[in-house]
């Protein structure tokens, strides 16, 4: 899986989320997640969300999409922003919360 991905909202907006590295992000700030699993050509978008923490994402997402799935966050402190973001995004890719 590439470090960064960028992910397409249903209005067309794309929104760049980097991969944790280690499964447990590191910031405690605001922003909006995305569990993906890797596939042949690509990946498979498994859960969008969001939250007012990210180093409680992973706890966040349902427990049964997690195995063998990575973690990319996007930073996005202003409470608007990421929850328009996450509606874009849900809209495309279903899922989250």
């Amino acid at each position: 899986m590439n470090d960064l991905v960028d992910l397409t909202g249903a209005s067309g907006a794309v929104y760049r989320f980097r991969r944790v590295a280690n499964g447990e992000a590191q910031q405690r700030m605001g922003g909006n997640y995305a569990l993906l699993k890797a596939r042949a050509g690509g990946f498979t978008v498994r859960f969008v969300g969001l939250t007012n923490d990210l180093t409680q994402a992973r706890q966040e997402c349902p427990p049964e999409l997690l195995k063998g799935a990575h973690l990319y966050v996007r930073l996005n402190v202003p409470r608007a922003a990421r929850e328009a973001e996450h509606e874009d995004l849900r809209a495309n890719y279903g899922g989250g919360e």
